[in-house]
């Protein structure tokens, strides 16, 4: 017996378009811009981001365990009451890096410059 299936493709769209999609663990995200979003409470274990820019962006209560970021654009983020253990940066511009009011940058320029001389 054949049965008839009914798809309304226009109808499904619609009903995508509205419903949230949920960006989880283990994620790929790639050449995506996120600037000045609001992300809260997000789950980023062990996401890969590469080619994206969160310029400005907002993270509220996410974790981020393991997440890679390559290429990108962090610029103007701020990150408070964070834990950033682990953290490694490589190849990285912190020349406008602050942390705890200390000026990273500047701070990185004068031991480069004490090694030179």
């Amino acid at each position: 017996m054949h049965q008839s299936f009914e798809f309304d493709v226009a109808k499904e769209a619609d009903e995508m378009s509205t419903k949230p999609i949920p960006l989880g663990p283990n994620s790929l995200i790639t050449n995506t811009s996120l600037k000045s979003s609001s992300l809260t409470e997000i789950d980023f274990d062990d996401t890969l981001m590469d080619r994206i820019s969160m310029v400005n962006a907002r993270i509220n209560r996410g974790d981020l365990d393991g997440m890679a970021i390559s290429g990108s654009s962090l610029d103007s983020v701020v990150f408070e009451n964070c834990s950033l253990k682990g953290t490694v940066m490589v190849n990285c511009d912190v020349s406008g890096l602050i942390i705890n009011g200390i000026h990273v940058g500047k701070l990185l320029n004068l031991i480069t410059q004490g090694k030179e001389s």
